[in-house]
């Protein structure tokens, strides 16, 4: 019998391309110059107040037009629930540039949509680091875990199943991350002069339907029990890499 791994209680990052909107990096530059400016957790760039979902020339145009139709349209195929946005900026982040560790309070979800990087593949535009929450607990196995590989494929688990204390993203224009808005994450330093994004918090609403089959039950997990024995086949393929010395590769959409 073969060691099999059953990956428990993930932490979901959603993904998907919404290329940016015609004319908003146009909005940024009246922005950096005329809107107040805030640092709540940059440093080495700027950051407007919380509240552009609050301006009716910004989300008329750029939101409720153009992102969220395109946004949703990407959620559809897997019932995403609905929500409501409860806050939303735009950040940028100079040569040098980072943002520290944090997290986003009173938020259920948080996602940054990425307006503007360096087209460079080489370049390090200042990757989102995410941490892992439990890494106080299990930091002696996941050092232990680094060089054990899957007995079938030899992948190490570490990158089969992120096993980890940071998950990084490399920055790309027309991308969309969504996460859970409770995990701490940060902005790496930057190496080049300009990286722009669209960063907001989402709550989920609470009228909406719960489609919900069975609890506590995946059917497709249990079929595939059924049929080979008990023993579930998963052979998960990261497509980030997690090992911050080398840059995540680009995505596949653009």
């Amino acid at each position: 019998m073969t060691v099999d791994f059953i990956p428990i209680f993930p932490e979901l990052i959603f993904m998907c391309p919404v290329k940016p909107a015609t004319g908003i990096l146009e909005y940024v530059d009246k922005l950096r110059s005329n809107s107040p400016k805030e640092q709540r957790s940059v440093h080495g760039g700027w950051e407007t107040p919380s509240d552009l979902h609050l301006k009716e020339d910004f989300y008329g145009r750029f939101i409720k037009d153009y992102f969220l139709p395109e946004w949703k349209k990407e959620l559809h195929p897997i019932s995403f629930p609905e929500f409501d946005i409860a806050n939303l900026w735009i950040s940028e982040v100079y040569k040098g540039g980072y943002h520290q560790s944090h997290c986003h309070p009173d938020a259920d979800m948080a996602f940054v949509w990425y307006l503007k990087t360096s087209e460079r593949n080489e370049d390090r535009e200042g990757d989102l680091s995410i941490e892992n929450p439990g890494t106080y607990q299990a930091w002696n196995v996941m050092q232990n875990l680094r060089n054990t590989c899957h007995p079938d494929s030899g992948t190490p688990l570490a990158s089969m199943y992120n096993i980890a204390p940071n998950f990084n993203i490399r920055p790309e224009a027309g991308l969309v991350f969504m996460f859970p808005a409770y995990l701490y994450h940060q902005v790496m330093q930057s190496e080049v002069d300009s990286r722009i994004a669209m960063t907001g918090n989402l709550v989920f609403k609470k009228d909406q339907p719960q489609k919900v089959q069975e609890p506590y039950l995946n059917r497709e997990i249990v079929e595939q029990q059924q049929t080979n024995g008990g023993i579930i086949q998963q052979q998960p393929k990261p497509f980030f890499q997690s090992d911050p010395s080398k840059p995540p590769r680009k995505s596949p959409w653009f």
